[in-house]
């Protein structure tokens, strides 16, 4: 009797391990099935969505070009400038965005419009490159096998809160199989700080017309995530320098106001 309990026992186990065997095995199976056809929806979406393309393409321009801008003030070399080096960085010039020549006078904003310069400052810088990544796509698609048409015509560069956006002005239709998809006007937004960098700015360049200095603490307690600085220059000049305490963008423009020469 005994030794038929433990037989019944001994093959009740064995049918136990099976089933948990089998039920381990299927849901390996499940998992990479289900995975196979996660990774191959995101390939398609990388690899044949234009946007996608477009804006991997362009992102590293777009970020070099509002590095290049930012630590020159805004401009490229236009207006009255400075040219100045930081420590161990090489020589730039900054424009000044308040500037007065005479002593004692305050600064007058040599940038009114600085806002909208901004924007297009930044179009300049990747105007080519914009268009070379339109292209970049539309190669990338028809190596794929698609059919293109597409029209290129020009670009505008947007600045809102937390976001660069660059908009095409552009036709793209793509078929593949008899299905065709239209993607006109192209649109991709980057992750900048630029916006609310530009609030701040304008806010020390007003009280260095103004009171012929900026109160930089003050200011930070009103934009709490930017540190600001400033450096003085032989010229009697001021270097400020807006950094975001968490994207770590970097903005940097010089100001001449009621500058007290040596001795007074």
């Amino acid at each position: 009797m005994d030794s038929k309990m433990n037989i019944y026992g001994k093959n009740g186990q064995v049918t136990i391990f099976i089933i948990v065997g089998a039920i381990i095995v299927f849901g390996i199976l499940l998992f990479f099935a289900f995975r196979g056809g996660l990774q191959e929806e995101i390939s398609s979406v990388g690899e044949e969505n234009p946007e996608s393309l477009f804006e991997f393409c362009l992102n590293d321009y777009v970020k070099e070009g509002l590095e290049f801008i930012s630590l020159r003030g805004g401009y490229d070399n236009k207006g009255i400038s400075k040219e100045f080096a930081f420590e161990n960085e090489e020589s730039r010039n900054i424009t000044y965005l308040c500037y007065n020549k005479n002593s004692y006078t305050s600064c007058i904003n040599q940038k009114p419009t600085f806002t909208e310069d901004l924007k297009t400052e930044i179009k300049n810088q990747i105007s080519k490159d914009v268009e070379n990544c339109f292209l970049e796509v539309v190669d990338s698609l028809e190596s794929k096998s698609y059919v293109v048409n597409y029209k290129y015509n020009d670009f505008d560069v947007e600045i809102i809160p937390e976001r660069v956006i660059v908009k095409t002005d552009s036709e793209l239709t793509i078929t593949k199989a008899g299905k065709e998809t239209d993607h006109n006007n192209l649109e991709v937004s980057f992750a900048s700080r630029l916006y609310e960098t530009s609030l701040t700015v304008l806010e020390i360049v007003n009280q260095e017309a103004r009171f012929c200095y900026a109160e930089i603490s003050g200011i930070m307690l009103a934009y709490p995530e930017f540190s600001i600085s400033l450096t003085k220059t032989d010229d009697l000049s001021k270097i400020y320098v807006v950094e975001n305490k968490k994207s770590k963008e970097v903005f940097r423009f010089a100001v001449r106001s009621c500058a007290i020469p040596p001795g007074l």
